[in-house]
């Protein structure tokens, strides 16, 4: 027996109750972006190039630019000034120890050297910024003029400033006879 003829009939699928607004899509999508970019940041680095002012040129380092991520001991206003380090003996004994306590920090490279003048790179692990550290040797006055910048960014938080003044405690223990060797990494 036939029966009366039933119309064709699919179920009807169910509201998706997780459902994802255009809104909340672009926003998750935005957010995956932003962590790449992050990431390729923490791969990549933030070394920025070496500045083609570094050296000492008639005994003077290069000025602290405006910003206030600079500290220097030729520098004259308040700002950016930081006392020179101060040694006794032979200016190559200084900048030999002086070579010493430095490459006992983490994070450092030894970039030029000659008999009044060191450059030292120092990168911070987390975003791989990279700080020029300069000494120069002025034998007549008994100083170490040193010079301490990032190369990117505007403000550093102070990191150059304690980190002169890290290495002039440590210069101070050193010339001592007591250095405390930090850990390399």
């Amino acid at each position: 027996m036939a029966g009366p003829k039933r119309p064709n009939w699919t179920p009807r699928k169910p509201q998706n109750l997780f459902s994802i607004s255009t809104v909340t899509r672009m926003a998750l999508i935005g957010r995956q972006v932003i962590s790449g970019l992050s990431m390729v940041m923490l791969l990549v680095g933030c070394e920025g190039k070496a500045p083609n002012h570094l050296g000492a040129t008639n005994g003077q380092l290069a000025p602290c630019p405006d910003s206030p991520n600079c500290v220097s001991s030729q520098s004259v206003d308040e700002k950016h000034h930081i006392a020179p380090l101060i040694y006794s003996g032979s200016p190559d004994s200084a900048r030999a120890n002086l070579k010493t306590l430095i490459q006992a920090q983490p994070h450092t490279k030894l970039v030029t050297e000659n008999e009044s003048y060191l450059h030292i790179e120092f990168k911070i692990p987390l975003f791989g910024f990279v700080d020029d550290v300069e000494l120069f040797v002025d034998d007549p006055n008994k100083v170490i003029h040193i010079r301490s910048a990032s190369r990117l960014g505007y403000w550093d938080l102070g990191v150059n400033r304690r980190r002169v003044e890290k290495i002039r405690s440590e210069w101070k223990n050193f010339s001592h006879g007591t250095i405390q060797k930090t850990q390399k990494k």
